[in-house]
């Protein structure tokens, strides 16, 4: 059980509803080039998920990214990127819940996507403040009915497809798609690493996290896979390009209207599971950080009841309803999500260097395959990194995710003089009076 919850909580931070509307796109896009797209895309994120587990064997029970970047670069880098992770969360939350409003407004047009929001952040609130063992139970069921669902309903769209739908939709597209899709196909990955920033029920599910974490990453490309080709097969390129939500579309087409009701009961499971699990993380890494000073004091305290760190859940679900508030009123959506596609880039840079750094100064040197596929990985997201940085229509996510990096460095060299600076000494004067008074009220 403790292998399916942690294995819950990496699935769920990766598979939101925001990674069905991408697949929309990518198949409008790419067509069928869509599913080599994601083969590739998962041998990288493997590629990704095996550095990481082998920082988490490194660590076991350990703080998730502040521990393994403190090891290899320093205290200011890592609370660099643990500021730039906290912040990328609340940007995917922000995303997240637009896409979903809208998703509610197609079914209940008379619901306001405002109420829609905040039943969600306050349901995600209700789940943490209970305690992480509700929360990771809770987390485990959705998962299991996000997941059964969408593949039940892709089985039977692949199972009902004509003979040769595949092979028809293939000469749609050209083959010069398939690098785009490749690159925008990793980012439905991104996010299974989160469950090493969630306390571990034991030390046994801290010992397994690397296999938790090789095993999410397939998880997550099986699904992608054969969801991807249900819609390529039913619905085609063309119909794509028209939705933002394929799921409603396949689960009408298939299961009648009785199945789009079934399917806005998936999209909310999945947006649930997304917000637990990013709150799950984001608020043991908030209690942590202000138990050592970094945040304030009164961030660190618990509830005696359950043990859940409150305050530090309120912080996170506030901070993150307040970027889906200004996500809504500027309708920034894309802007949003492409700034937090360069950051998770650069966090994940991070930690394959941080693995490559920390295998280097092991008195036993890792395998050399080891080193040349986790260098192969961090070559691909530098290259990654500067596509998207060099293209000249992202140049509003390009500025927006330089300008938070740099207010989040001074932030980081902020707080770690703070903690590190010694307490000034006494004068002098000062302490020769304070030793006198203490010894002359000593008895004989």
């Amino acid at each position: 059980m403790s292998f399916l919850r942690s294995l819950a909580l990496a699935v769920g931070m990766a598979l939101a509803t925001s990674c069905l509307a991408m697949i929309a796109r990518l198949g409008d896009s790419a067509g069928a080039w869509l599913l080599p797209a994601l083969a590739t895309s998962l041998v990288i994120a493997l590629t990704v998920a095996h550095a990481i587990g082998r920082l988490a064997q490194r660590f076991p029970s350990a703080l998730g990214v502040r521990t393994y970047l403190k090891a290899a670069f320093g205290n200011t880098t890592s609370l660099f990127f643990v500021f730039l992770y906290l912040f990328m969360i609340t940007l995917v939350a922000g995303v997240e819940s637009k896409l979903y409003a809208g998703i509610v407004q197609q079914m209940l047009p008379g619901v306001p996507p405002a109420a829609t929001v905040v039943a969600v952040f306050a349901a995600v609130l209700a789940f943490n403040v209970r305690g992480q063992a509700f929360s990771r139970n809770v987390q485990l069921a959705l998962v299991l009915f996000m997941v059964g669902g969408l593949m039940a309903l892709a089985g039977h769209a692949i199972a009902a497809a004509a003979p040769g739908a595949l092979a028809r939709v293939a000469g749609e597209r050209p083959v010069s798609a398939l690098p785009l899709a490749t690159i925008g196909a990793f980012f439905l990955y991104v996010g299974f690493e989160w469950v090493t920033s969630s306390q571990p029920g034991s030390r046994q599910a801290a010992a397994q996290l690397p296999r938790v974490l090789l095993a999410a990453v397939a998880v997550l490309g099986i699904v992608y896979l054969a969801f991807a080709a249900a819609v390529l097969m039913q619905l085609g390129p063309a119909t794509l390009a028209q939705t933002r939500a394929p799921q409603l579309l396949l689960a009408a087409l298939m299961w009648g209207e009785g199945g789009r009701w079934l399917l806005l009961g998936v999209s909310t499971a999945a947006v649930l599971m997304a917000f637990n699990a990013g709150v799950l993380g984001a608020a043991r890494l908030v209690y942590s950080l202000a138990r050592e000073g970094v945040l304030p004091l009164p961030l660190a305290r618990t509830a005696a009841a359950s043990g859940a760190p409150v305050p530090a859940v309120v912080c996170i679900v506030t901070l993150a309803l307040a970027c889906s508030a200004a996500v809504h009123a500027f309708d920034a959506g894309d802007a949003v999500a492409n700034t937090a596609a360069v950051i998770i880039c650069l966090c994940y840079a991070a930690l394959l260097a941080a693995s490559l750094v920390l295998a280097h100064r092991q008195p036993r040197p890792a395998p050399r395959w080891a080193f040349a596929v986790e260098a192969a990985a961090l070559a691909a997201m530098l290259l990654l990194l500067v596509a998207m940085l060099a293209d000249p229509a992202a140049w509003l996510p390009s500025s927006m995710a330089a300008s938070a990096c740099a207010l989040l460095l001074l932030c980081a060299r902020r707080a770690h003089s703070r903690t590190t600076t010694p307490a000034p000494a006494a004068p002098r004067g000062l302490a020769r009076i304070h030793t006198r008074v203490h010894t002359e009220k000593e008895p004989a």
